[in-house]
């Protein structure tokens, strides 16, 4: 439940590579330069974002392949640690999941860390009648008629997060909230054909022909805070857990950085 590295893609990602995988010569060839996540164009900030929601953004490198300039994230997630090269308009390009042997290499203290993390963030199977009446009541105001299965509990940025799974017709649907009942995000399975032709043909693009894919259609909530800072407009995006997913300033040209 809500396992997801990235909302389309990481259900089939693990065990499949990308059709787009560079060369070892096609990556010593290019340039490299560690660049912040202010940095980024506002496009490849939004993929960025959509792609690794709840995951940990580590390094993030902007390099210049045939011509063209890229951005390669490093990202984590309950200990499996994955790779996303995205062009300047924000296309995931590819996407590579870190051997172990590699994993092992980074050291104890990053395996310790992630551990930690991955540890704070075990979810926890539990029952309705368990968890706070206001995320119960918005649970079930959101299942409608249909049957809870399955309650989790989880924490998050120190905040406590309920789950509930349950089916309509035979699709399953997910939702986690606050324990003040805050709607964190929805998800539900849909078939490969309902998928918007753009996000098909993407698809189609990163992973090789006959992959089985699984598509979930997903809803984040996000609030979007607008203030002056310094002289400047500064637009904040935050989750309902507080956790800050997006900086903009008004006046900043992310382009500046490729001169």
């Amino acid at each position: 439940m809500f396992k997801t590295i990235a909302s389309l893609l990481v259900v089939s990602m693990i065990g499949v590579t990308a059709a787009f995988s560079a060369t070892a010569r096609d990556r010593e060839e290019s340039a490299e330069k560690r660049v912040s996540f202010e940095q980024l164009p506002r496009a490849v900030k939004t993929a960025i974002h959509k792609a690794t929601k709840r995951a940990k953004i580590g390094e993030i490198e902007k390099q210049s392949e045939d011509g063209k300039t890229v951005y390669e994230v490093e990202a984590s997630r309950s200990g499996v640690a994955f790779e996303l090269t995205f062009d300047e308009h924000g296309t995931l390009i590819n996407f590579e999941i870190d051997d172990q042997e590699d994993a092992h290499a980074d050291g104890d203290e990053e395996e310790d860390e992630e551990k930690e993390e991955s540890d704070a963030d075990k979810e926890q199977i539990t029952s309705l009648d368990k968890i706070p009446t206001a995320a119960r009541q918005a649970l079930v105001k959101l299942a409608g008629k249909a049957k809870i299965e399955e309650v989790e509990s989880e924490s998050e940025n120190g905040v406590k997060l309920y789950e509930a799974a349950w089916r309509v017709k035979g699709v399953e649907h997910e939702a986690l909230v606050t324990a003040v009942g805050d709607l964190v995000e929805t998800e539900e399975t849909i078939a490969a054909g309902s998928a918007p032709k753009s996000v098909q043909r993407a698809a189609a693009k990163i992973f090789s022909k006959g992959t089985s894919v699984k598509i979930e259609r997903k809803t984040v909530v996000l609030y979007e805070i607008e203030a002056e800072h310094q002289g400047r407009e500064k637009e904040v995006l935050l989750d309902a857990t507080g956790q800050r997913t997006e900086i903009d300033h008004e006046d900043h040209d992310s382009d500046d950085d490729d001169d």
